[in-house]
């Protein structure tokens, strides 16, 4: 089954694909985890709901976030919803600076 995978928003879409030019070796990173999703939306890792800050539930609105890696130091945050008919990932974002990442996910 071929999984639905958006962005969260259209300005984080768009920023997606300015990597092409700006940073390709993100761009293909983010591009090879994107179809894994859309064959297995469940190929990263669940992040702990305890663990997660209340400005990403906030931001976001959902406690429920999936952490999976770009390479060694990236990671990419997305988010499953889904009815009876259709199951979506939500890449949320994505992180190169590890501190940040830390920063801003957890608590």
């Amino acid at each position: 089954m071929i999984h639905e995978v958006r962005f969260a928003s259209r300005e984080l879409e768009k920023e997606y694909e300015s990597l092409k030019d700006t940073d390709p070796v993100l761009h293909k990173a983010i591009t090879k985890v994107i179809n894994k999703l859309k064959i297995n939306r469940r190929a990263g890792q669940k992040i702990p709901t305890d663990h997660v800050s209340k400005r990403y539930v906030s931001l976001y609105g959902t406690k429920h976030f999936w952490k999976i890696k770009l390479n060694r130091e990236w990671r990419l945050i997305y988010t499953i919803a889904g009815d009876q008919i259709r199951i979506l990932t939500i890449i949320l974002s994505w992180y190169t600076d590890h501190k940040k990442y830390i920063k801003e996910v957890y608590k």
